[in-house]
């Protein structure tokens, strides 16, 4: 996987973290070095370790598929692009974010956003990706943009929820056809 694909797939895993810390900015005020810390470390670390799950539990399968890798990599991605454009697009009360920081709020949070990074996991190791230069990108990038998302719900309310949605369903999306494009008219 080439930089452009791994920053791609990083910023469209990443997009769900910031959503979510929009969310929690919107309910804390004035937030301080403590939540912009406990925001990156949460989203952070769980969008780094779930890749690596994925990727350990892909590699028993990868025989298996090795031939049909780039396929199932592409449907991978599509699916959870159009799963978080649907989810952006679909009209439907706004859901309320608690404020706390609490690890029984954010390890349940951290691990819902990082589900698509556990499928992303999979799909590199079956494109036989070096997965210690696809994580750390992953988790830092997330931490990065979580934080960003924090103050940004504390400054500008809802308003980047929705548009930040739909940016990572389509990095994911456009990120599949890549995949696709790149074994069907590059083999090798």
């Amino acid at each position: 996987m080439d930089i452009y694909a791994l920053l791609m797939t990083a910023i469209g895993l990443a997009m769900d973290a910031f959503a979510l810390s929009v969310c929690k900015g919107l309910s804390i005020s004035r937030p301080g070095w403590r939540h912009y810390g406990t925001v990156g470390l949460w989203f952070g670390g769980f969008q780094a370790l779930m890749p690596v799950i994925g990727y350990l539990a892909g590699n028993h399968f990868v025989s298996m598929v090795r031939g049909a890798a780039p396929w199932i990599a592409f449907f991978i991605m599509e699916w959870l692009g159009v799963g978080m454009l649907r989810e952006a697009l679909t009209k439907g009360e706004a859901r309320r974010e608690s404020p706390s920081l609490a690890m029984g709020v954010m390890a349940p949070a951290a691990l819902a956003v990082s589900v698509d990074a556990l499928a992303a996991g999979l799909s590199f190791s079956w494109l036989q990706v070096n997965l210690w230069r696809a994580v750390w990108p992953i988790g830092m990038l997330t931490a990065l943009l979580s934080m960003a998302g924090l103050n940004m719900g504390s400054a500008f309310g809802r308003r980047w929820e929705r548009p930040a949605r739909i940016a990572g369903g389509c990095m994911l999306a456009l990120l599949g056809v890549k995949i696709l494009a790149g074994h069907c008219f590059f083999p090798g």
